[in-house]
């Protein structure tokens, strides 16, 4: 069968998780599809785990490196391998609903997108990391046109948006030609990349359903930005500020803004760590701002080791349609929560059309009941089973 889909998995290190991650892939309703897993220089498992289901899968390769190049040069080794029309991002460490890769197909034709993207349920094993979605704060009942403008706005500095450059595209291959990501950098690649894609022409549209899964873990949120990564970020942007519309170029010189603040952030943290007083004190003098933002990163960092969960027990949890007792967020982070509970859930619609209400706030429910107890799902109705897989301990435990 021929892949109407290519999916590339750039990966490093991500033993613990990497078998889940392809299962969610193996469990879509479609299979035309095949998946380049492409390590970039692990020195665990990593590996042995990919080949194991490679033997198992005849639709899934595996690319090796004997050094570690960055996230962006191993999805560039899987990029010159796609033969798919479409070309799906999904990280080693992350989960998909089953019906995710058909649904978006069916938003893109439907939508005439180049480039289509879904809401991303949040869900970890770090206190406090689920419990909410990437676009719950935009409210999404329907599809999303997402513009250069709109894409550059939610990366810059004191904005209101939610970050859309965590999002998992699909992207139509005719569209890439030889558009490739930018092997200098190591973090902010995926921004990079579709900014570009925008700035082609590229057509944009970001569904509200909540279909891909984002896990935190203490080594996905522990990596600090060394200065070296935010210059290849400021290079990377002072390249495509030429020639642009007036309102691009003024939200990327925003974002410039914010990554120069981030450059002298990360500077100051360097001279602390190196106990060099005097150079941090110039540094504070020059920048006031710096101060507070120190103190804010220690309180963060306290209240992260400090955090425990409560803890866990078994609950019992009906998904339908129907009208019930519905769990209230309160309710989720009580000790005293029932041992049995009700969650209404919207009925999924056509792919590309308009939800009776913004599913976000559901998945996102879902996602804290699953962070803080040993969740039962009990699906009621269509819409409960279509809804249960954004339980993530219970979409992991399928595998």
């Amino acid at each position: 069968m021929a892949e109407r889909i290519t999916v590339i998995m750039a990966n490093w290190c991500g033993a613990s998780y990497l078998a889940a991650a392809i299962a969610s892939l193996r469990r879509q309703t479609v299979s035309d599809w095949r998946l380049i897993v492409s390590d970039d220089g692990s020195d665990d498992d990593s590996v042995a785990i990919a080949q194991d289901f490679a033997r198992q899968d005849p639709r899934i390769d595996v690319l090796t490196a004997d050094t570690s190049s960055g996230p962006a040069t191993a999805r560039n080794r899987a990029l010159e391998r796609a033969k798919g029309e479409w070309v799906a991002i999904l990280d080693s460490d992350d989960l998909m609903h089953p019906e995710r890769l058909k649904r978006m197909l069916e938003g893109a034709e439907t939508l005439g997108a180049d480039v289509i993207a879904d809401d991303m349920v949040f869900f970890g094993t770090v206190p406090g990391s689920g419990g909410r979605t990437l676009l719950e704060p935009m409210s999404l009942v329907a599809p999303l046109e997402i513009t250069a403008k709109l894409w550059v706005e939610a990366a810059a500095p004191e904005t209101e948006l939610p970050p859309l450059g965590y999002l998992k595209p699909m992207i139509r291959r005719a569209i890439l030609g030889d558009l490739r990501y930018d092997p200098d950098l190591r973090i902010g690649e995926d921004f990079d990349f579709v900014l570009r894609l925008l700035l082609k022409g590229a057509k944009f549209c970001a569904l509200p359903d909540p279909m891909y899964l984002y896990r935190r873990h203490n080594a996905s949120i522990s990596h600090r930005l060394s200065p070296a990564a935010i210059d290849a970020m400021v290079r990377a942007q002072q390249r495509l500020s030429e020639g642009l519309d007036p309102t691009v170029a003024a939200q990327l010189a925003a974002r410039h803004r914010g990554l120069q603040k981030m450059a002298a952030f990360e500077a100051l943290v360097a001279n602390l760590k190196a106990r060099q007083f005097a150079a941090a004190a110039i540094k504070i003098a020059r920048r006031p701002s710096l101060a507070q933002d120190v103190l804010r990163s220690l309180a963060e960092r306290r209240k992260g080791k400090d955090a425990i969960g409560p803890e866990r027990r078994a609950v019992r949890v009906s998904l339908g349609a129907e009208e019930g007792a519905d769990v209230l967020a309160d309710e989720i982070a009580s000790a005293s929560v029932a041992e049995k509970m009700h969650v209404s859930v919207p009925k999924p619609v056509a792919p590309g059309a308009r939800w009776a209400s913004p599913p976000a706030k559901m998945a996102a429910k879902l996602s804290a009941l699953s962070e803080a107890n040993d969740v039962i799902p009990e699906a009621l109705d269509g819409a409960g089973a279509w809804a249960r897989w954004l339980l993530p301990q219970w979409a992991q435990e399928q595998a």
